[in-house]
């Protein structure tokens, strides 16, 4: 089978990739058409035999290409990530949401509270994770229990800065390590809050090894990476979103429960890492198991 990817590049291409690598029966194809010229000419060029057309973003608004898709009437995928259900659910209260897409597509997210915002908005949706992580024995304790955090640069807000600098205030003893932002246009306030903008594969994985707790307070999210990577590091993980392997958190009176709760549990346990959340992730987002049912599904839809 021929199946051609679509959408935002930032997950598509790597998983093109990893797909081609790991299924030798289909061939996958990543096409920008957003910002590429050329790729919108490769899309409609391919589009004509490709047997699936993956969105990798929820569409709730115009796109030339999968109106050239539904032209062909070729089948598509519309995969729903996080800011694309919110874009979504605003166009369906203001009534401004493009149902052709809607109707033309079978829908799939990997998190169970996105589909619960799809579904309010009309639009069944079915989990399928494709996000995973390979899991190394390497750490078998943090060396402190303090905190690290990932904050896109210049939206800091939308990752719960403010949450964030209001904590640091009241323990000034608790480091808060921030990777992704360079904190260029925040006033740095406290001495304990340290920024160190966008990071290698490397130093994520130091900072992960010294701070036993993971904390993502965003306002909307979908299933991140970034706490699945955590997870696999044996970090305790305080997130805004539900998640069994997670502690939920969407203020600063829940924030100061969790992290003071964790820490004691982390320092009961000498700084030993989560075996649970590693095996977890072992378990439910290995390589093999997350690629497999992917492409799966995959096969099963465009049939």
């Amino acid at each position: 089978m021929k199946i051609i990817f679509t959408g935002i590049p930032y997950f598509s291409e790597k998983l093109v990739k990893e797909l081609n690598e790991f299924d030798s029966n289909n061939s996958y194809y990543f096409f920008d058409t957003y910002y590429s010229f050329f790729d919108r000419i490769k899309f409609i060029l391919h589009t004509a035999n490709a047997d699936l057309i993956i969105s990798f973003n929820g569409v709730s608004a115009n796109s030339k290409a999968l109106n050239f898709a539904i032209l062909l009437n070729k089948k598509i995928w519309m995969q729903w990530h996080g800011s694309d259900v919110s874009i979504a659910v605003k166009a369906f209260k203001e009534n401004k949401i493009n149902s052709k897409y809607i109707k033309s597509s079978k829908h799939f997210t990997d998190a169970s509270w996105l589909q619960k915002e799809l579904g309010e908005i009309g639009i069944d949706s079915e989990i399928i994770h494709f996000k995973y992580v390979e899991c190394k024995d390497k750490n078998k304790s943090f060396l402190t229990s303090n905190i690290l955090t990932y904050m896109a640069e210049g939206k800091e807000a939308f990752y719960g800065y403010e949450i964030i600098s209001e904590f640091a205030q009241k323990y000034p003893t608790i480091t808060i390590d921030i990777v992704g932002s360079s904190g260029k246009k925040i006033e740095q306030k406290y001495e304990n809050i340290k920024f160190h903008g966008w990071v290698d594969e490397n130093k994520m994985n130091e900072l992960f090894i010294q701070n036993a707790i993971f904390i993502r307070l965003t306002q909307h999210d979908g299933n991140a990476l970034s706490v699945i990577e955590a997870l696999a590091n044996g970090n305790e993980v305080i997130w805004t979103q539900p998640h069994k392997m997670t502690h939920l958190a969407t203020n600063l009176a829940q924030l100061e429960s969790k992290v003071l709760q964790l820490q004691k549990e982390v320092i009961e346990r000498n700084l030993q890492v989560n075996t649970q959340n590693i095996s977890w992730v072992k378990e439910n987002a290995n390589k093999k198991k997350v690629l497999t049912k992917f492409i799966e599904k995959i096969e099963q839809v465009a049939r």
